[in-house]
């Protein structure tokens, strides 16, 4: 319970009116229970045991006494069926009031969670594993959901419960006792079933999150999968872990299935002992029967006190998880500076950059690189795999932070430029475009959604993507699938770089942007890039040194350092590392 109070927030008030009303309604239903015994005492006309019982017993017994017998009958039974009305009026306005309470604080967490994934520094989204984020997201706050509900059941059977009891001791302290030393039992047992059931809820998140992943990994990676056969061992890997889900589940529901049995074995002598218990107290068959009532009333919500105890810890595991996400002490994240960026006027300046992923102790993917990509070039860098040209994409799109070093705009440190401006006047055009569910055209205007349908247009045309997008079935409207699976690695490159180029971007990087275009359609790409020359700053990342031959500087980067740079016609004839990459990829010997 206290752990789910942080999550309640700014509705924390709720709890006083939840507990208001499901006290209210409960002493209506008592009261409405307790008039039996008056009703009774005249239907069947009782006078043994009417001298008996509790102060309540006898402030009932005189309700309506000025009244003649048929007149006050009616009394007694209309103030019956008042005070049930009255309970169920108020029940439905605690179950509306919860509810509403428990969507908006799910959505609130839900909402949350999602703001920390997209706040949170990139290094922490690439460290986990999708499936599992995914999981959080979805169906580990669909459990909060339902321990939330849980939890206000619990605190609306314990006004009941307190209540009842309450309304017993009045009627017959005797009774109440007895009643009591079974619920005390049932507690005990109860608690230990508890304990069970929270290592088995935690085994039920572990389990789940474990299942998840595989099943994320399967799905991206299904084309492999079929590729190399392999099938039937996929689906061995996916039923051992579906096994551990339904372990952990039939576990942790035995666990929480033993609560009804358990506490029926309890209170099974519980009437025979009330009937012994009366007949030596003296107490009427009216109050007997009227206890009896109330003792079936609250039965049930015992029970549920035993039952969601159970079935909260079974959830606590999928709490502890949120908590884990949301909180914002152990992760990290960028901070954006505060200085406008309206646009690249001179230059960007690489001054003795190093970066290293993760563990200090790793080899830099960075060390000390330093370079100017002047406002209006074409730069082009180059180097074999590992050489660090993704790194320096991540770094200029801020994604990471230097570990020494800096880069500079205009003179401006990278870091004290406001994040938001930054990237937006940047565009990113990869090798793997990033696609998201939805149509041809929304993909392409993903980065400005307020683009025209002739804008979106002139960018595909640029991109030379426009023809192949004619042909598709349903041509802009035509969904892309998952990822972009149902496009070919060449369309979605086209694809993505007609979305960067929308943007109208100060800075165009293009990661190996062109590596699965054809040779006509990379031709038509290095038009585009003619055309764009001055007014865009472009950024190349190639292997294929064929793509940048026309760059204004080439950076060739080597295990993480700048082994050579500057134009291109000097690299070539310097014979040094470029002209013998070039040379290579011209005998078809390296990509």
């Amino acid at each position: 319970m206290l752990t789910l109070y942080k999550f309640i927030g700014p509705y924390r008030w709720v709890l006083i009116v939840i507990v208001a009303l499901g006290i209210l309604s409960s002493l209506f239903e008592g009261i409405g229970l307790g008039l039996m015994i008056p009703f009774l005492d005249m239907v069947l006309n009782a006078t043994s045991g009417t001298h008996s019982g509790g102060i309540l017993v006898r402030m009932l017994r005189v309700y309506g006494i000025d009244f003649d017998p048929n007149s006050r009958l009616l009394l007694i039974g209309g103030t019956m069926v008042a005070m049930v009305l009255l309970k169920s009026i108020l029940t439905y306005i605690n179950v509306a009031i919860t509810s509403w309470i428990n969507g908006s604080v799910t959505h609130n967490i839900r909402v949350a969670a999602f703001d920390q994934l997209l706040n949170v520094a990139y290094d922490y989204i690439i460290r986990r594993d999708p499936g599992r984020l995914q999981m959080l997201v979805d169906t580990e706050i669909r459990r909060i959901n339902m321990a939330i509900t849980l939890a206000y059941n619990l605190i609306v059977s314990s006004c009941t419960a307190v209540v009842f009891i309450a309304l017993l001791l009045l009627i017959s302290w005797q009774l109440t006792l007895t009643f009591g030393i079974s619920v005390i039992i049932g507690s005990l047992v109860i608690q230990r079933i508890s304990l069970k059931a929270r290592r088995f809820g935690r085994e039920v998140v572990k389990a789940h999150q474990d299942l998840a992943e595989r099943l994320a990994d399967a799905i991206g990676t299904m084309r492999m999968i079929r590729a190399f056969g392999q099938e039937d061992r996929e689906r061995s890997r996916f039923l051992v872990l579906a096994n551990a889900v339904k372990r952990a589940f039939i576990k942790s529901e035995m666990v929480s299935g033993t609560v009804v049995p358990i506490m029926e074995i309890i209170y099974l002598p519980l009437f025979v002992c009330a009937v012994i218990v009366a007949w030596y107290a003296g107490t009427g068959l009216p109050t007997l029967f009227t206890c009896l009532i109330l003792i079936y009333r609250l039965q049930p919500h015992v029970k549920r006190l035993d039952q969601t105890r159970v079935q909260l810890n079974t959830m606590l595991g999928s709490v502890e998880a949120v908590l884990e996400l949301l909180d914002r002490s152990n992760k990290p994240y960028l901070k954006s500076g505060n200085a406008p960026f309206s646009g690249l006027k001179k230059e960007i300046a690489m001054e003795a950059v190093t970066f290293v992923y993760g563990d200090d102790s790793l080899q830099p993917a960075l060390n000390r690189v330093s370079f100017l990509i002047p406002a209006g070039s074409v730069t082009a860098v180059v180097g074999t795999s590992g050489a660090g040209k993704s790194t320096l994409v991540n770094l200029l799109c801020r994604f990471y932070d230097p570990n020494a070093g800096r880069i500079t705009v205009d003179g401006t440190d990278l870091r004290e430029l406001s994040l938001k401006d930054w990237r937006r006047r940047i565009g990113v055009a990869g090798q793997d475009a990033e696609l998201m569910t939805g149509t041809v055209a929304e993909n392409i205007a993903y980065g400005r959604p307020e683009a025209s349908e002739e804008e979106i247009r002139t960018a595909a045309q640029l991109a030379n993507a426009a023809e192949f997008i004619e042909d598709l079935p349903e041509r802009w409207d035509t969904r892309v699938g998952a990822r972009g699976l149902r496009l070919s690695g060449g369309q979605r490159q086209r694809i993505g770089l007609a979305r960067a180029l929308l943007c109208k971007p100060s800075l165009l990087i293009l990661d190996e942007a062109t590596n699965a275009l054809d040779s006509l359609s990379e031709t038509a790409v290095q038009q585009t890039l003619e055309q764009l020359r001055g007014g865009t700053t472009i950024l190349v990342i190639a292997h294929r040194l064929s793509t940048i031959r026309d760059a204004d500087y080439v950076v060739v980067l080597g295990n993480g350092e700048v082994v050579e740079q500057g134009r291109p016609g000097d690299l070539f004839s310097a014979n040094g590392v470029f002209s013998k990459l070039y040379e290579l990829q011209s005998l078809g010997l390296s990509r």
